[in-house]
C-alpha cells in the first residue's frame, strides 16, 4: 500500500510540475519555490492566495497547537518522528468532513463568486497575474533585435514589419523567468 502511495505521489508531482512549466511557457507565469510539491503563483493577488488556502491555515493552526501542548506536557520539543506524528495527526483532525463532491462546472462558479465578493472579478485575474509577471522581467531589446536582424539578413535582403515583428517575437521566446511576448511588444521593439 505504501509503495502505491509513493508512486501516485510521484506521477502528482510530475503532473502539477509539467502543469507549471506549461503555464510558465504559454503565460509567463511565475511560482514561489515548491512546498512539499505545491507551487503558489507568485503574482496572484495575496488576499486570494490567502483566500484559496484556507485549509492551509487550519492544518497550520492545528499543528501549532498540538506543538504547543506537546512542549508543555513533555516540558521538550518533539523529535523529528514525534513532529511527523504531530504533523499527520493536524492534517487529518483539521480535514473538513466529507461531502458529496460537487460537478467541476459548480465548484468553478463557487470559486468565481469568492474571488468576486473578494474584489477580484474573473476577467481581470488573469491579465493582472500575467501582467505582474511582465513587470517583474527586466528585457533589454538590443539583443533581440540584433538576434531577429541576424536571422532576417541571412534569409532576405530586404524584409516588411510583420517579418521583422515575426522574429522578434521569436528571439524573445519565454524562459521559465520571462512572460511571453506581446503583439504590440513585438510592434514596439520592431519600431526601434
Amino acid at each position: 500500500m505504501l509503495e502505491r502511495s509513493s508512486a501516485i505521489s510521484a506521477r502528482c508531482r510530475r503532473s502539477t510540475t509539467g502543469l507549471r512549466a506549461e503555464l510558465t511557457a504559454r503565460l509567463g507565469v511565475r511560482w514561489h519555490d515548491p512546498v512539499n510539491g505545491i507551487a503558489e503563483i507568485a503574482d496572484m493577488p495575496e488576499e486570494l492566495l490567502g483566500a484559496f488556502s484556507a485549509r492551509t491555515d487550519a492544518v497550520r493552526r492545528r499543528l501549532d497547537d498540538k506543538l504547543d501542548r506537546f512542549a508543555t506536557n513533555m516540558q521538550r520539543p518533539p523529535t523529528a518522528r514525534e513532529r511527523w506524528r504531530l504533523e499527520r495527526e493536524a492534517v487529518v483532525e483539521s480535514r473538513p468532513a466529507k461531502v458529496a463532491a460537487d460537478d467541476p462546472d459548480s465548484m468553478r462558479r463557487a470559486w468565481i463568486e469568492q474571488a468576486a465578493a473578494l474584489g477580484w472579478e474573473q476577467h481581470q485575474l488573469l491579465p493582472t497575474v500575467i501582467e505582474r509577471a511582465r513587470r517583474a522581467v527586466k528585457l533589454d531589446p538590443t539583443p533581440v533585435i540584433d538576434r531577429a536582424i541576424a536571422t532576417l539578413t541571412e534569409r532576405q535582403s530586404t524584409w516588411r514589419p510583420a517579418e521583422a515583428t515575426r522574429e522578434i517575437a521569436a528571439a524573445l521566446r519565454p524562459t521559465s523567468r520571462s512572460a511571453p511576448p506581446t503583439p504590440s511588444l513585438c510592434r514596439a521593439i520592431a519600431d526601434r
